[in-house]
């Protein structure tokens, strides 16, 4: 239970940052500079999340704390 709650964070950590850039390019406020720091956080979040914590920490986690058949 607590390792599918640890995924579903990590896989939304990212989409929060997702929406925010979305909205902020649907306001008249936005342009070129934020568009592009907004753009390159949310890929260093992703690959951050996607590409380290999941895989290293969390499946690496899993791996080692499974449960055994016999218990």
């Amino acid at each position: 239970m607590l390792a599918g709650a640890m995924i579903l964070i990590v896989h939304d950590m990212s989409d929060i940052l997702m929406a925010g850039c979305r909205a902020y390019l649907e306001t008249i406020y936005e342009n070129k500079l934020s568009s592009a720091i907004g753009y390159i956080l949310l890929l260093l979040v992703w690959i951050f999340c996607r590409i380290l914590v999941f895989p290293f920490c969390l499946l690496a986690n899993v791996w080692v704390n499974s449960p055994i058949p016999t218990d």
